[in-house]
């Protein structure tokens, strides 16, 4: 890869993970939660069963499972703006995606990805989860193994060993779970697409 390359998340990034999670539970386990419920600060590890639902981890998994399999996944929008700036960004330089995945629900992000942006990402790249939610490796290490000079997240928790190996990171959104992280040098946040696009296009001055 000659260009730099920008590696980038794909729930609640790319994808709207947290608005079809926040449908689909109100569907079907009869919530009636609002996008405010969605966006209360807290902690990112199982922030949806521990700060939205206020459930235990065996609801919290059932939830979370039915979610999955029912093939909602496959169906996330695209969040706003995502579409135009990728395009941008493809222009300039090599992207790929690094995104926390189990293996049995990775073909669901291949086609979501391959529906929605064919033909963008040199590489797609997985990083398997422990049953506790923590990623077994980390993107830091699969980034820098990548040559990866940009990270796209939503999680501090990502952001922060990345930035640390010398890569440098977006935090992306203003979310429950990353709203009041405390941020390290070379982290900037970005609240959308279009930030993203002008944190680029001065980069290239």
């Amino acid at each position: 890869m000659s260009r730099p390359v920008i590696a980038i998340d794909v729930d609640d990034v790319l994808a709207g993970a947290n608005q079809a999670m926040m449908h689909y539970i109100n569907e079907h386990f009869g919530a009636n939660h609002t996008w405010e419920d969605y966006t209360v600060a807290g902690p990112y590890n199982r922030y949806w069963e521990k700060v939205v639902w206020q459930t235990d981890s065996e609801e919290g998994a059932k939830r979370y499972n039915a979610f999955i399999n029912d093939g909602t996944q496959r169906r996330m929008p695209v969040i706003q703006d995502a579409l135009e700036v990728i395009g941008y960004l493809k222009k300039h330089y090599e992207l790929v995606i690094i995104t926390g995945r189990e293996q049995e629900y990775m073909d669901d992000t291949h086609h979501w990805l391959q529906k929605h942006f064919p033909k963008t990402f040199q590489g797609i790249h997985f990083m398997p989860y422990k049953e506790d939610g923590v990623n077994k490796v980390h993107k830091a290490v699969v980034a820098s193994e990548l040559g990866v000079q940009y990270l796209i997240d939503d999680a501090v928790e990502h952001c922060i060993p990345a930035a640390a190996a010398g890569i440098k990171c977006l935090l992306f959104g203003d979310y429950g779970w990353n709203k009041d992280a405390e941020l390290t040098e070379g982290i900037t946040r970005v609240k959308d697409w279009k930030a993203v696009q002008k944190y680029f296009e001065k980069a290239a001055q």
